[in-house]
């Protein structure tokens, strides 16, 4: 047993598990538990909290590992092997339960490329597989084009991707085991066959991107996806950050490798990230940065937009804090 999710499954409720899947499965909406692991002996589990890759209040975790209790919150260590168990209730009084084979954290990096959009319905499997030349890209691209994302893994192992995402007016298409295709519209399906395809406003949306290996060794990152997007973003992790050119210094898009910057909390922010970035400026040493600005005492280094995504940093937390965030 890898994954047993009692609330959904990784395959999907409407479908099976053969790969790779060719119309859109993982849409974030509804609050959900949409993974779990074990991140250098700690348990994570990254929750959706309905609004966006943030949450108001922190979910409450219960913890178990082959069905006995092992503790409750966010810095749980887990202790041996078996089923990791846990029970999330979120500030709305919406719980999530689900369980997961204790097994090696993966990383995963998803790197975003530009490809061509095939021409009206032509946008199954086989028309996409024929597309080539991506171009990698760090942040928006054309509506009239196609998003195609690609995860990197550490693992060995062979694995495939769950990729999930959050705006229903557009389309995740998987390519493989390892990528997918975004496109700006609703591409809609009857009897496996491409019925309708309605483009769609373009914008800013967050995913998230799950690796499974069938033996409990998960891994994810959650990202962003763009499309024109005339703003100037930078990323961060996965996800991408909108910059207000009013209140970010010139130095900030000659491209360094960190900047500091003041979250100001916002639950209508583009892109659903539950924040925006104001005052920004270019880092200088890394080290002196970090020292001088070591950001919310809910989160440190470099998991804090995750921890923001997940819950363990509330907005209330971040809301006007100065931190260093690392451009790559």
């Amino acid at each position: 047993m890898s994954v047993c999710w009692r609330i959904f499954t990784l395959c999907g409720l409407a479908s099976g598990c053969a790969e790779p899947f060719t119309v859109e499965r993982h849409l974030l909406d509804p609050p959900r538990l949409a993974a779990m692991g074990v991140h250098d002996g700690v348990a994570r589990a990254a929750i959706w909290s309905g609004r966006g890759a943030f949450h108001t209040e922190a979910p409450q975790l219960e913890w178990t590992l082959n069905d006995a209790p092992i503790g409750e919150g966010f810095d749980v260590v887990v202790p041996g092997d078996g089923r990791l168990g846990l029970t999330a209730v979120l500030a709305d009084g919406h719980a999530v339960t689900g369980e997961v084979t204790v097994g090696p954290w993966t990383e995963v990096d998803v790197l975003r490329a530009e490809v061509e959009r095939p021409v009206g319905k032509a946008l199954t499997l086989d028309d996409r597989r024929a597309v080539q030349d991506p171009v990698p890209v760090a942040g928006s691209v054309p509506s009239t084009t196609m998003l195609r994302l690609i995860a990197v893994r550490s693992s060995d192992t062979p694995e495939t991707m769950r990729w999930m995402f959050s705006n229903p007016a557009w389309s995740l298409l998987e390519l493989d085991t390892a990528s997918a295709d975004v496109v700006s519209a609703k591409v809609r399906w009857e009897d496996g066959e491409i019925d309708a395809v309605i483009d769609s406003a373009g914008g800013l949306a967050p995913g998230l991107a799950l690796s499974v290996d069938g033996a409990g060794g998960n891994g994810w990152q959650w990202f962003d996806m763009a499309f024109d997007i005339d703003t100037p973003l930078i990323r961060v992790g996965g996800r991408l950050l909108p910059l207000d050119p009013e209140t970010t210094q010139d130095s900030v898009y000659d491209s360094p490798s960190h900047v500091v910057a003041t979250l100001v909390a916002d639950p209508d922010a583009p892109g659903r990230s539950g924040f925006s970035l104001v005052d920004v400026a270019a880092g200088e040493d890394l080290d002196t940065d970090l020292v001088a600005w070591p950001g919310p005492t809910c989160s440190t280094g470099s998991l804090l937009l995750e921890h923001i995504a997940e819950g363990r940093c509330t907005l209330d937390e971040i809301d006007g804090v100065r931190v260093v965030l690392e451009v790559r």
